[in-house]
């Protein structure tokens, strides 16, 4: 995998673990594509390209309003399933066992530990 060339001309295809949330959409912009031109620097590994697409991302990125960014990611996830570019077959899950006694836990953001809120946690008798 340290040979970027071969890892960007790879002759078959191969699993591997990537992050779904919406903040790492950006490696399919066709820009991310590794070619020798960039010397394979890129993480757009399957080498998707469609300029319908970046205009998504694009608008996505520029859209500030809540409602309409939503909309806008919504269109994104219909063209990844309509055109197949990424086929999830596993997810991992990670179950955290929590005593009763403790309040205030709430899920953990894509790139944090489970105790990424503990300053907010309570114990209960």
């Amino acid at each position: 995998m340290r040979d970027r060339e071969y890892a960007a001309t790879f002759p078959a295809f191969y699993l591997r673990q990537n992050p779904t949330d919406p903040a790492r959409l950006g490696r399919f912009r066709s820009a991310q594509i590794p070619f020798a031109a960039n010397r394979f620097t890129g993480d757009n590994s399957p080498r998707y390209a469609n300029p319908d697409f970046d205009a998504l991302l694009d608008r996505y990125a520029s859209t500030i309003p809540i409602g309409p960014r939503r909309q806008v990611l919504g269109q994104i996830v219909s063209h990844l399933a309509d055109q197949v570019v990424m086929l999830g077959l596993f997810y991992i899950s990670e179950p955290t066992l929590i005593a009763n006694r403790v309040q205030r836990v709430t899920a953990r953001p894509p790139t944090s530990t489970q105790a990424w809120n503990a300053v907010e946690w309570d114990v209960s008798g």
